[in-house]
This record gives structure tokens, sequence and C-alpha cells, in this order.
């Protein structure tokens, strides 16, 4: 397949996932539109993903360099603070 084919069936390929995102965006919306309150919460006590509590806060690793990130903030600031 030369160059020029390979572009053209890239070129298909995209605009076919462009026009079936449309569709499935409007399928999704639809359904939605058409949910009852029954609906949503059946929908919502089957769905089996746990939701973030507000009141517990996942533990940073230590080593996930935000706390010497705040000191270079920090040195840089008080530079710009002195100058």
């Amino acid at each position: 397949m030369s160059i020029a084919q390979q572009s053209t069936e890239a070129i298909r390929y995209v605009e076919a996932w462009r026009e079936t995102g449309k569709l499935l965006d409007q399928l999704k919306w639809d359904k939605l539109r058409k949910m009852t309150e029954a609906d949503a919460a059946r929908a919502f006590t089957e769905w089996d993903y746990p939701l973030p509590s507000p009141w517990k806060r996942e533990r940073c690793p230590e080593d996930n360099g935000l706390v010497e990130q705040q000191r270079w903030f920090m040195k840089a600031h008080a530079h710009r603070a002195d100058s």
C-alpha cells in the first residue's frame, strides 16, 4: 500500500470514528433524557465503582516530589520578594 493510500485510509478511519462518536453521544443523551428517577436510583445502586469519600484522603507517597516542589517555589518567591 502506498503512502497516499495509507493517508486516504487513515482519513476515512478518523472520519468514520468521528461520525460514530457523534452517534454514540446522541444515543447516550437520548438514554439519559428517557431515564426516570427510579432508573437513576437503580443505576446508582448497581454502580460498582467506589466513590471518593470527602472525609477520607488518600496519602500521597512521600517521594512524589510535591514537598520538594513547594520548597523550590518558596525559595523563588523569597528571591523575588528580595529583589
